[in-house]
């Protein structure tokens, strides 16, 4: 797996969890990009961006919708030629070893999204472990934290527009079983 590329979307971020998502993701991705969806702590957002190299702000005036922002990140990775996108939400964290598991794991070409199990941080409990299999064939996901193959991305003709946040990933996910691609779930939190 090669020139993987990541986006995060933001609005209204808390700035410590932005920068702990930043730390965690920044290391282990070949360049990041930040779509601000009209935040009045845009500057801020700027600013803390600055610290770390190879990250860039893509600044919308007005909140587009997550769908909008996520396809302004496929197009950034584009222009990088990146052949996979790592998704994430303002406040994801991922764990320091994430892209080093979904680079070793053999990828099979019909698989369009690669993703794991999610740990929400407001629950006490981890998610329970899959001990049957390793990784399985799931039929969605969430965007935060799967890693998107940009030929998949093409051939699905992006994320729906008309949909502002609900229903995005769901949508997304079945766009990309019609085009014959798969959702490769790894079974351990990432």
């Amino acid at each position: 797996m090669e020139d993987i590329y990541a986006g995060i979307v933001t609005y209204q971020p808390d700035l410590e969890r932005l920068r702990e998502n930043l730390t965690a993701v920044r290391p282990q991705v070949d360049g990041l990009v930040v779509v601000d969806n009209g935040s009045g702590n845009l500057a801020q957002i700027q600013a803390l961006c600055r610290e770390f190299d190879g990250v860039e702000v893509l600044a919308n005036p007005e909140n587009r919708g997550i769908a909008a922002a996520l396809n302004q990140i496929f197009g950034w990775a584009q222009t990088r030629q990146a052949q996979w996108v790592l998704t994430l939400d303002q406040d994801s964290v991922v764990y320091p070893d994430m892209m080093a598991v979904y680079r070793s794991w053999p990828v099979q070409p019909q698989v369009g999204i690669l993703t794991c199990l999610i740990r929400d941080r407001n629950l006490s409990q981890e998610p329970e472990q899959a001990a049957a299999c390793e990784a399985e064939t799931v039929c969605k996901c969430i965007t935060s934290g799967s890693l998107t193959r940009m030929e998949a991305y093409r051939k699905t003709g992006g994320f729906d527009e008309k949909l502002f946040i609900d229903g995005v990933d769901d949508d997304f996910c079945y766009a990309v079983a019609e085009k014959g691609c798969t959702i490769l779930r790894i079974n351990r939190t990432l």
